[in-house]
């Protein structure tokens, strides 16, 4: 079987997919890895052009810098900022986009446990890409298709996603001058069937949409079709929120992630902003902003009106976010999941490795109360 990258290294970006002219390349579960998506080429239909090595940002060097300036930043409108799991950052990013013309590329939930990246161009579907989804979202042919549509009609693009997905999409555009590329500060992704299984496992009625987060609380809410509750548990109880927290069950490449560092890859970065010292304001839904590139301050220039921003050092920025320094670390929590995950299914993986927290969790609770 050819082999595109190494397979360690792979992100699951799905930038070979898009490459690809034949369409001979699928991103298939490996259940090794507890789902995560890897491309798989069909030989009989491969022409052997190698549009998908040339293309893999594992193939070749990924530019990066060091972020020029750092701002403590929340979005002014009180509504969108309420329905944020931080300081409404990127949506402000979003809206002005789409309001010069652009289009924006976003990860939303489609299903229970499923996210992929969409399109949007209008304002009022901008809600779709709101709120936090700890989970990979699948970049798929279709996007790559209407990255390149976009670009041929000279349309500014707003993407946004975790930075191994905007160094498959900056690889796949080539820098083209009207895409600006924000990045999520990521401590890792578990694969999709991770999350399915742990909702089949939860709520036997149908789940239409998840959120991962419930404002400040890291938290898992499993919603019916009409938006009303069936699941809603906070870390540490929530199996899943646990695993995550802990790096359980991560896809093998973000445990040596080559862009958890303060070298950045796109124009700008976003997140929680950890560990703010000596300020005014309310330490709760306050986004970091880390200025990148040109782009980078192009872009922000463009919504200043829209933001509180404070200027505040790089230094601090990193000192309270351990993903500006270095990847989620594997532990023995890891190796316990993933050697039973294959054999035994989620259930058992997941109890078994949760099984120190549950002994525990007595304990805990004293020095709670």
């Amino acid at each position: 079987m050819k082999q595109i990258c190494d397979f360690s290294e792979c992100t699951g970006c799905g930038a070979c997919v898009g490459a690809c002219p034949k369409q001979c390349i699928s991103m298939v579960p490996s259940p090794k890895y507890g789902g995560a998506i890897y491309p798989i080429i069909d030989a009989d239909s491969c022409v052997n052009c190698k549009k998908c090595i040339a293309i893999c940002p594992n193939n070749h060097l990924v530019i990066k810098n060091l972020p020029g300036e750092c701002y403590a930043s929340w979005n002014l409108n009180a509504e969108q900022r309420a329905i944020s799991t931080s300081g409404g950052i990127g949506a402000a990013f979003a809206k002005i986009i789409i309001q010069n013309g652009g289009v924006v590329y976003g990860a939303a939930v489609k299903g229970a446990g499923i996210v992929e990246h969409i399109r949007v161009t209008d304002v009022n579907e901008l809600h779709k890409l709101q709120k936090s989804k700890y989970v990979h979202s699948h970049i798929t042919k279709l996007i790559y298709q209407q990255l390149t549509a976009d670009k041929k009609a000279g349309r500014m693009i707003l993407f946004a996603g975790t930075p191994c997905q905007i160094a498959g999409v900056k690889s796949y555009l080539k820098g083209y001058d009207k895409l600006y590329l924000v990045d999520i500060i990521c401590h890792g992704v578990p694969p999709q069937q991770i999350l399915q299984d742990h909702i089949k496992w939860k709520v036997k009625n149908k789940v239409s949409y998840f959120t991962t987060r419930n404002n400040e609380d890291y938290c898992l809410t499993l919603y019916d079709a009409n938006q009303q509750i069936l699941y809603q548990k906070n870390f540490p109880d929530d199996e899943y929120e646990y695993g995550f927290m802990y790096a359980m069950f991560f896809r093998p490449n973000c445990y040596s992630c080559k862009y958890a560092s303060i070298e950045r890859c796109s124009d700008i970065t976003i997140g929680d902003f950890w560990g703010l010292k000596d300020s005014d304001y309310p330490k709760k839904k306050v986004s970091e902003i880390l200025i990148n590139t040109k782009k980078g301050e192009i872009l922000l220039s463009m919504c200043r009106q829209a933001l509180f921003l404070e200027i505040r050092s790089v230094e601090e920025a990193v000192a309270g976010n351990a993903q500006l320094r270095e990847p989620s670390k594997k532990n023995y929590l890891y190796t316990i999941f993933n050697r039973l995950y294959p054999i035994f299914g989620y259930r058992i993986a997941i109890n078994v490795s949760y099984l120190k927290f549950k002994l525990m969790q007595p304990i805990y609770k004293i020095f709670k109360m």
